[in-house]
């Protein structure tokens, strides 16, 4: 009777903490839109297709980028295989890759800022290039955000006990990487390629 009753809890807690998860990211969903509403009216001001016709980004290191990304979610994918499965082992490899992943796509945004700023355009320049800094910047913050996620993840697997608690934080970092990689692609082809 007792281990129904725990069931039916946990049940509940799963569910609430995921469908509370799935506001929080519509809620992000509305802040990228209105950044990105913002960007593309900059860049209907003169500067459309500035980034490619002054060769400010490369197509390579974007291709890059992209394909680390979906690495990424490919990766979330088979951690939220394993969790069915209970295997921790292959959890944490995978957390682990995901965490070398996500740290070589923050490495290569942040070059290619420092490489457009070194090329003279710099966030205050103006209204474009103020919402081109400000949207990748908020792409990049979540994609820091999840990796510090990941960090606090692997941590409780080593010093904590296997729980509930953590079954749904990984759910639930899963959705938030799968929703970072939707923004990506979203935000190449209105930035990049606008």
């Amino acid at each position: 009777m007792n281990n129904k009753k725990d069931y039916v809890s946990y049940s509940s807690l799963k569910n609430n903490s995921i469908l509370g998860f799935w506001i929080y990211l519509m809620s992000d969903c509305i802040i990228f839109s209105v950044l990105f509403i913002v960007h593309i009216i900059m860049s209907r001001h003169g500067y459309n297709g500035f980034l490619r016709e002054n060769k400010l980004f490369s197509k390579f290191v974007l291709f890059l980028e992209t394909l680390i990304l979906l690495f990424c979610s490919l990766s979330f994918s088979l951690i939220k295989y394993f969790l069915k499965k209970s295997y921790k082992k292959c959890i944490l490899f995978f957390l682990f890759i995901t965490l070398i992943l996500g740290s070589t796509f923050i490495s290569l945004e942040f070059f290619e800022f420092l490489n457009i700023i070194e090329k003279g355009f710099f966030p205050n320049t103006n209204g474009y290039f103020s919402s081109f800094y400000v949207l990748l910047c908020i792409h990049g913050l979540h994609v820091i955000f999840g990796l510090l996620w990941i960090i606090i993840s692997i941590f409780q697997f080593f010093f904590l006990k296997f729980s509930n608690f953590l079954y749904i934080s990984l759910i639930c970092c899963c959705l938030f990487w799968h929703f970072l990689d939707i923004i990506w692609i979203i935000l190449i082809f209105c930035v990049y390629f606008n």
